[in-house]
């Protein structure tokens, strides 16, 4: 038996089985293919199960991805449902809250102000008063990771070579989505919502140790989240020290977050250079 007739053999096991338009679960079919074919896939350099039905999946033959319960389940491809990550209307975190909690920029403390939820970031002490302040810890990298191991686990995607490659890429966050992607579109999908999810309940952990009012970190669809922006006092007239730290913190940010800001037209053509 060749390795093609190896696999054409795997889908027909699978797709003869009575159970197969319900789903089998991917443990099942190990066993189904066992007994079956009385050959293991690593005969055919497949070193895990995983391999085989990820085979079949991109030849079309089958759709991985969790039943209802969660369990990493094999079906045809005609029946096939697709994966589906809940829809509720829980609320969600303000934007500027989710940077906060998440983004690696600007480099410096955060914190939150305790009454209003106001958000300073990239600074080096916590504003004035500074009981009123409460000191924001991003969630590292480490911790997501970790979250992101759990959910491939759970998918049975554990020892998969490109996701365990574009994990340990200094740019994860942007290759594990497009490997996942490429096994199937509905896993980055469902991969966001839990990591939503998880971070909430981790900026709500925070809150209840802090004594910060939930409600001040989320929003809801029908309040969408708008920056809150501190302003001076407006008995404060701007000083030259105001406008050093303003310069200060624009020296901070990204390229990116500098061309997002609202720049009036004369000052850029006031710097351009001559043609």
């Amino acid at each position: 038996m060749t390795r093609d007739e190896y696999i054409s053999s795997a889908f027909q096991v699978i797709k003869n089985n009575e159970r197969a338009a319900a789903g089998i679960s991917a443990a099942q079919v190990g066993t189904l293919l066992v007994r079956s074919l009385n050959v293991h896939w690593t005969a055919f350099g497949y070193p895990a199960l995983k391999w085989v039905l990820q085979e079949l999946e991109a030849k079309k033959l089958v759709r991985l991805g969790p039943n209802p319960k969660g369990a990493f389940t094999v079906w045809l491809a005609e029946e096939a449902p697709t994966i589906t990550t809940p829809t509720t209307t829980r609320p969600f975190l303000r934007k500027e809250v989710w940077n906060a909690f998440v983004s690696p920029r600007p480099l410096g403390r955060r914190f939150m102000e305790r009454s209003q939820g106001i958000i300073r970031m990239g600074i080096d002490e916590a504003p004035t008063p500074p009981e009123l302040w409460a000191e924001i810890k991003r969630v590292g990298d480490d911790l997501q990771k970790t979250w992101l191991r759990e959910y491939l686990e759970s998918r049975g995607l554990g020892e998969n070579g490109n996701l365990r490659e574009a994990l340990g890429d200094p740019v994860w966050f942007y290759k594990v989505p497009l490997a996942l992607r490429a096994l199937n579109p509905d896993f980055v999908k469902d991969w966001n919502w839990r990591r939503s999810e998880r971070v909430t309940q981790h900026v709500q952990s925070w809150c209840d140790a802090e004594g910060v009012p939930r409600s001040l970190t989320m929003a809801t669809p029908d309040a969408p989240t708008t920056p809150v922006v501190a302003t001076l006092p407006a008995a404060v007239a701007p000083t030259t020290a105001h406008r050093e730290l303003v310069l200060a913190a624009l020296a901070r940010m990204s390229t990116d977050e500098l061309l997002a800001l609202p720049i009036p037209a004369k000052y850029l053509l006031a710097t351009a250079p001559p043609r």
